[in-house]
């Protein structure tokens, strides 16, 4: 029979202990989180603009605290969560306020997203070195929040679709395990 020699040659026990392809409850969060702001950003950037500027500010604010707190040591899932979600919504409500500011964040982060998808079309980084890595990103940032503030318009369009884009990859990756968001690394 056909469908038999097409059957695994060796199935997985019920007792693995490969941890790497489970899907923890803070990835779960973080996943779901990404991937509502996803649709939020790509479909309703600019006519829903004080809630793209409410989570603009909440997902820059939410990593920008994850990766200091991540470099610094801490290592506990809960608290990286806990603490990035609590930063993050102070954060939204700030560029709520300002919204100008608001929107050249959205435009740094939106090119800064790019700068990511570009290094991540190689396996390792397009650009090997860490220097370059930096620079390039950096400099990415820097034009996204210049033209934030001097194309307010179109940023909020492009910028909310760049982003919104990554994020959706960012968080399909934490339930598919594919080694996207390890670029960000």
């Amino acid at each position: 029979n056909l469908m038999t020699q097409a059957a695994p040659v060796t199935e997985m026990e019920e007792n693995d202990t490969n941890t790497s392809d489970k899907v923890t409850v803070q990835g779960g969060i973080a996943g779901a989180i990404l991937i509502i702001f996803c649709l939020t950003f790509c479909f309703f950037g600019y006519r829903f603009f004080h809630v793209t500027m409410y989570l603009i500010g909440f997902y820059f604010f939410a990593n920008f605290t994850y990766v200091i707190m991540a470099n610094c040591g801490v290592t506990s899932p809960t608290l990286l969560l806990v603490i990035s979600v609590v930063i993050g919504i102070l954060g939204g409500l700030l560029l709520v306020c300002c919204s100008r500011l608001g929107v050249a964040v959205l435009g740094g982060f939106a090119l800064y997203s790019l700068g990511l998808w570009i290094l991540g079309w190689k396996s390792g980084g397009l650009i090997t070195s860490g220097t370059g890595r930096g620079i390039l990103l950096a400099v990415l940032a820097i034009v996204g929040f210049i033209l934030g503030f001097i194309r307010e318009h179109e940023m909020v369009i492009i910028g909310s679709a760049i982003v919104g884009a990554y994020s959706f990859f960012a968080g399909v990756d934490f339930y598919a395990q594919t080694g996207f968001i390890n670029q960000t690394d």
